[in-house]
């Protein structure tokens, strides 16, 4: 149940509603012909056109390996190497856009000399035939491996291997002259070079001769030094280390003093905040006031805005929530205190150990300063002469390997101008022996498998584009709230079983409540369309509340109910017979004879003069004692309609309220049967006397137009509390959870009894043997 003054608040609080429900098993089970006819259909066209079409093709290919890297020399050394993963793919994709490029396949096309006409077609030009084995090709590279193939796909197979060789050795003539390109170009300039330091060479000679007799030595090696210059080394290389130590101490002093500036113009917010968090006894306590806030929202739930309750919770939550954020302000602030004074010791320690280091390497600096300009001046002559002899010869020895890379390049290129390159063959294409595609089995299996999805989707689309409410979801969706109840459609006694758990759900969601709301006690029960089975639901209903202990009556104001027995029998099923008769729920038992051929007839039938009832009250011919029907024990007493000559008198709403709060002294709860919201024009006015509301919609007959329609009528009215039952919602046989639960309930029962019925025997046994005695 939905209360009206609580309605906007739900539309914001609510969960959006549920999408339509998509249930493909029971869809296949009601449309299980149409998919049958869509199958056979789709399967019945693809055999023809399978055994028409089907046409066997052949597909064969040559292997061909790029190589990630290749040396294309005697010395190994890697002219062309691919460094990363990207490099290689772009290498390979050139490769495969050179398979395909037109010079290429046309030199592949001429090479075969006549065969080629195999491919060429009568009315075809050379240029068209070239393009059209150019898009024939298939050349794709291999995953995760170096290999890539050139195949093509024909019906004739003694063609691919001609062609597909063909093109694969123009391809490899074609990759090794991009390889090997600008041959002579390379020796000629390789040729210069060589004579340029030949005879840089002999100039870095006589320099070097020069230097070894100004000095006196016979050599410049590197190991060889006068004392004076390896003692000058040494005290220079620890001088140097010296100010590299000097220069880092002042870095990370200077650079402790940034960040020592930048920490303490950082806030401490977030981590304050993220010891805030964790903080136990916050938690405990903010724990504890949510577990309070969560109780009185849900006390909250159901009253209305105006509510004495619902305001004092109201302020008790914004106290609750003012806690929490005062709480949390006084515990961070103090975090915020700890992280600060920690910061700051930290940053004093640091600070203190770099100025100490610094210290040390300045006096270290000065002193061995001093020592080496000392040094410095008895050696610095032999140094520099003995430097410049160093440089020559290291030059010397630098452009003699030079000289000799250079030859030894020119030897490779004049060597190996018929190098593979980085690209090999592998596996040349033969003959297929086997058809690869395009077989009548093949293409026939396809048609099966299209007619199999189309058979299984074909149900899902007409449930989906059908309009009329089917399942509670669909009910909830367009609602905008939860039904308040469902009943399932009831053709067995597993059915009726999970119709009365169901209908006992109704009726304590309905005292519920009236317990919550309890000033109200009509309520009316009435359906968007005829035919949605109100009046079965309300005399159900209705012996329902008196089992729990609610003194209930039953008001009929629908004129389609044709005697006060006829209203009795409806509380009842029929599950079919004679004609075998698929069972059903006697839900208005009369309505459609009367809404049929047989409409005029009726309306011009007047019952007896014995059948009083409400129309006889309204019209103040009769009281309530003598309308009144008692029911037999567990059942409801019920008021019929009356006179359906006199059924204007409804359209009394003053004297029917009148009428209903009298009843409604006598009785804890009064169920008005009233007639549909669509096809009554007087049902809009009752919905406003009475104190709830309860729409029946039945599934798999009630389109979503009239019931949003019937809905806006009741929403018109505004009563205190709306809800709304889904009838007749089919149970899906042989699985689900409601089809297991029907069964067990059915099964419970029928133990049950069974032990009822053994208990009478047996006392009524022992009663006989008493008598006996």
């Amino acid at each position: 149940m939905n209360t009206t003054a609580n309605s906007a608040a739900g539309d914001e609080q609510s969960a959006r509603p549920p999408g339509k429900a998509i249930m493909p098993l029971l869809s296949l089970r009601r449309h299980w012909l149409k998919s049958l006819i869509v199958f056979v259909v789709i399967a019945g066209v693809g055999l023809p056109v399978a055994w028409k079409k089907g046409t066997a093709s052949y597909y064969g290919e040559a292997v061909i390996q790029v190589n990630f890297r290749y040396a294309p020399n005697l010395s190994t050394v890697q002219e062309i190497e691919t460094h990363s993963d990207t490099q290689y793919k772009r290498l390979v994709q050139q490769q495969m856009r050179t398979i395909t490029r037109f010079d290429v396949v046309k030199e592949a096309l001429d090479s075969v000399g006549d065969a080629k006409f195999l491919w060429k077609r009568p009315a075809e030009s050379e240029r068209q035939a070239v393009q059209r084995l150019q898009g024939s090709l298939r050349v794709n590279a291999v995953r995760d491996t170096y290999l890539v193939t050139i195949g093509l796909e024909n019906q004739d197979p003694t063609i691919i291997p001609l062609l597909v060789n063909a093109v694969v050795e123009s391809y490899l003539r074609a990759a090794r002259e991009d390889t090997f390109f600008g041959e002579e170009i390379r020796l000629e300039n390789l040729q210069e070079r060589r004579a340029e330091i030949e005879q840089s060479i002999a100039e870095l000679s006589e320099g070097l001769e020069e230097a070894a007799a100004k000095l006196g030595l016979t050599t410049f090696e590197q190991g060889v030094q006068n004392p004076y210059d390896r003692t000058l080394a040494d005290m220079t290389d620890a001088l140097l280390k010296s100010r590299q130590a000097r220069v880092t101490a002042e870095a990370k002093l200077e650079a402790m003093r940034s960040k020592h500036e930048r920490l303490l113009a950082l806030p401490l917010d977030a981590e304050a905040q993220k010891l805030t968090s964790t903080d136990r006894a916050l938690l405990d306590l903010r724990a504890y006031l949510y577990q309070r806030r969560a109780k009185l929202v849900q006390t909250m739930s159901g009253l209305k805005a105006s509510h004495s309750g619902r305001q004092a919770a109201e302020r008790e939550i914004a106290q609750i929530n003012q806690e929490i954020e005062e709480a949390t302000a006084v515990k961070r602030e103090e975090m915020k205190a700890i992280l600060e004074e920690r910061r700051v010791a930290e940053m004093r320690s640091e600070s203190a150990e770099l100025e100490a280091d610094l210290l040390e390497a300045e006096k270290v600096e000065q002193a061995l300063a001093e020592r080496v300009d000392a040094r410095r001046l008895e050696t610095k002559d032999f140094m520099r002469v003995y430097a410049d002899g160093v440089g020559i010869r290291e030059e010397l020895e630098r452009q003699r390997r030079q000289l000799s890379q250079i030859r030894d390049r020119i030897d490779n290129i004049l060597n190996e101008k018929d190098a593979p390159g980085y690209v090999r063959l592998v596996s040349l294409a033969t003959v297929p022996e086997f058809p690869s595609s395009g077989g009548r089995k093949k293409l026939f299996i396809i048609f099966l498998v299209l007619a199999s999805g189309a058979a299984l989707v074909l149900p899902l689309a007409l449930d989906f584009l059908d309009s009329r409410i089917q399942t509670p979801v669909d009910l909830h969706r367009v609602l905008g709230f939860a039904p308040t109840s469902w009943l399932p459609e009831v053709t067995t006694e597993a059915d009726q079983a999970l119709f009365e758990q169901q209908l006992e759900r109704l009726a304590v969601a309905l005292l519920r409540d009236l317990d919550v709301h309890g000033v109200g006690r009509s309520v009316l029960v009435t359906e968007s369309l005829p035919g949605a089975g109100k009046t079965l639901v309300t005399h159900r209903l209705a012996d329902e509340l008196v089992r729990l202990g609610m003194s209930t009556l039953v008001v009929s104001c629908d004129p389609s109910n044709e005697s006060a027995d006829a209203e009795a029998e409806a509380r009842r099923f029929d599950f079919g017979s004679g004609d075998n008769a698929r069972p059903r729920q006697r839900l208005e038992p009369h309505l459609e004879q009367r809404l049929g051929p047989q409409r005029e007839p009726y309306l011009e039938t007047v019952p007896s003069a014995s059948e009083r009832g409400l129309v006889d009250v309204i019209a103040h011919r009769a009281t309530l004692d003598e309308v009144i029907r008692r029911g037999a024990p567990g059942e409801a007493d019920r008021i019929p309609f009356g006179a359906y000559a006199d059924a204007g008198y409804v359209a009394k709403v003053l004297r029917l309220k009148e009428v209903l709060r009298e009843l409604e002294g006598r009785y804890s709860l009064v169920l008005v049967d009233g007639p549909a919201l669509i096809v009554s024009a007087t049902t809009e006015a009752i919905v406003g006397i009475c104190y709830a509301t309860l729409v029946v919609v039945g599934a798999m007959n009630t389109p979503v137009k009239p019931l949003k329609r019937a809905l806006a009528m009741v929403e018109c009215a505004d009563p205190e509390v709306v809800g709304a039952v889904l009838n007749r919602a089919p149970v899906f046989k042989g699985g689900g959870y409601y089809s297991r639960l029907a069964e067990s309930l059915s099964s419970y029962r029928t133990t049950h009894d069974a032990d009822e019925a053994q208990d009478d025997r047996e006392e009524a046994h022992a009663k006989r043997a008493s008598s006996h005695g």
